[in-house]
């Protein structure tokens, strides 16, 4: 497991992370997802695959060390993170 990572792989997920921005309807549908499946199934397959990106992104993010947490003000309403 201690492969080095070849640099066009690091640079790929060092740019996808870098352009992860936090979205209040992603996390949203993240939340259904857990709390809600049946609601969350009734999604449409772009927003899934919306969210696979997000999530996949966020995670990236993450482990370079960036801030995924909600912004002040996310959850209070209108603010996706645009």
């Amino acid at each position: 497991m201690g492969e080095e990572m070849n640099p066009h792989e690091k640079r790929r997920r060092e740019s996808i992370a870098k352009t992860w921005r936090y979205s209040e309807a992603m996390e949203r549908a993240i939340e259904l997802r857990e709390k809600e499946p049946a609601k969350f199934d009734s999604l449409s397959a772009s927003t899934k695959l919306s969210l696979g990106h997000y999530e996949e992104s966020r995670r990236l993010a993450r482990e370079l060390g960036i801030d995924t947490s909600a912004p002040a003000g996310a959850g209070k309403g209108g603010n996706d993170g645009r």
